[in-house]
């Protein structure tokens, strides 16, 4: 199973407008360091997709995938406002979401809102999907993924502050690849309703091997000061920033170094 990062940044995405702190303004410089809202689109190698969240128009990324299904998170702008052109679609696709009786409000054909309990399995073609309840402001989803084609399985905890212990257990039991967090605010800041760096790492090793730190807001520190915090504080551990464009084959060990990849990128 791959992962194609299209989004990475929290609802304000970076750099935010008219701001001039250190991460808009590094940002602006390096336009590979910018971020869009989150999410994620799954691929297994038929080319199969499955697509969670989509807080911008994410139409381009999808035009040569057989789409099965969206997953999404909650009902927070960031998280949706992709969705009504999606819904275009001549061939309904399924649509898991918390409160789905909402989703009549902004979409008003080609997606299939389904009304499905926490942790009841759904099957969309390769995949098998769990929902598992996150701590939010408003009612919000994770999602565990298996992709019956590799093996490989995936957790997806965002919008989230910590995990409701019965989400952790259910985690825990079956064990993933790879946990994709919520990482919004840098580390020792202390927030409501999303994780700093620090208990982001802590939340993702403890349902995972591997895990990636997502929906950074520009509050949050530089990427590059945050991969030596990361390299500091967890020098054995297998955990790495995402980032817009990044591509991710489960196949392959986690070992990804943003700072390397932009150097190679700007190397004339």
């Amino acid at each position: 199973m791959r992962l194609h990062f299209l989004g990475t940044g929290g609802s304000e995405g970076i750099p935010c407008l008219s701001c001039s702190c250190g991460h808009c303004e590094i940002a602006r410089q390096n336009p590979s360091l910018r971020r869009y809202p989150t999410s994620l689109l799954l691929l297994n190698e038929e080319n199969e997709g499955l697509l969670v969240d989509a807080g911008t128009d994410v139409n381009r990324h999808l035009e040569d995938v057989r789409l099965q299904g969206v997953a999404l998170t909650h009902w927070h702008a960031d998280h949706w406002t992709g969705l009504p052109r999606l819904s275009w679609t001549p061939r309904p696709l399924p649509l898991m979401c918390p409160e789905p009786e909402r989703a009549g409000e902004f979409l008003k054909k080609g997606l299939v809102p389904l009304r499905k309990e926490p942790f009841s399995e759904e099957r969309w073609g390769p995949f098998r999907l769990w929902s598992l309840p996150l701590r939010h402001s408003v009612p919000t989803w994770g999602y565990l993924v298996e992709d019956d084609t590799s093996g490989h399985s995936v957790a997806l905890l965002w919008d989230t502050k910590g995990l409701p212990a019965e989400s952790l257990r259910f985690l825990q039991d079956r064990r993933p690849s790879l946990a994709v967090v919520d990482a919004t605010y840098p580390p020792g800041t202390e927030a409501r309703n999303h994780n700093n760096v620090g208990e982001a790492v802590e939340l993702g090793l403890q349902v995972a091997r591997e895990v990636f730190l997502t929906h950074f807001s520009h509050q949050n520190w530089p990427p590059f000061r945050l991969e030596d915090f990361l390299a500091l504080r967890y020098p054995s551990e297998a955990v790495a920033l995402a980032y817009d464009g990044l591509k991710h084959d489960l196949s392959y060990p986690l070992g990804l170094s943003l700072r390397d990849d932009w150097a190679r990128a700007v190397k004339p």
